[in-house]
């Protein structure tokens, strides 16, 4: 099998920039074929422990490789194991040449906000503000909790 490897990287660091330990596992998401070899290949999983610097360096063998015998790219899953933290799991795609930084690679969620509506005593009106929107000054006063 002459895989086309690319070098995945990543650093792990808190909120105060101390680096993380733990480690991250990738496995492709289907067993895939190789056409190079006429073999189906299983069980392809990488386990790169975090080092003192809180970072990991592996070579994967990339999704766009010629000898997938797959209809789209592969994507590998990959789950954080972060010492501390919730577990954390997403798919990506290795694609060469590389390098694929996985700070660069994750996935974006997007956030609805949650207004709570807080009781307060009766004032002159309401004031229906726009998502984003200042609050004019001398309009209001109270407490706005915005929870996301």
């Amino acid at each position: 099998m002459s895989d086309t490897l690319v070098s995945v990287t990543g650093t792990y660091v808190d909120a105060a920039g101390d680096p993380c330990s733990g480690s991250v596992s990738f496995r492709p998401v289907v067993p895939a074929g190789n056409t190079d070899t006429a073999r189906i290949v299983y069980d392809l999983y990488v386990d790169a422990a975090l080092d003192a610097n809180g970072a990991l360096s592996v070579d994967l063998v990339a999704s766009d490789d010629a000898d997938w015998a797959l209809d789209s790219p592969l994507q590998y899953f990959v789950l954080e194991n972060i010492q501390g933290r919730q577990q954390r799991g997403y798919t990506i795609q290795v694609e060469g040449p590389g390098p694929v930084d996985l700070a660069a690679s994750q996935p974006v969620t997007s956030v609805t906000p949650h207004v709570t509506t807080v009781q307060g005593p009766p004032g002159p009106g309401v004031l229906a503000l726009a998502v984003g929107a200042d609050i004019p000054a001398g309009t209001t006063t109270g407490t706005v909790i915005v929870r996301y």
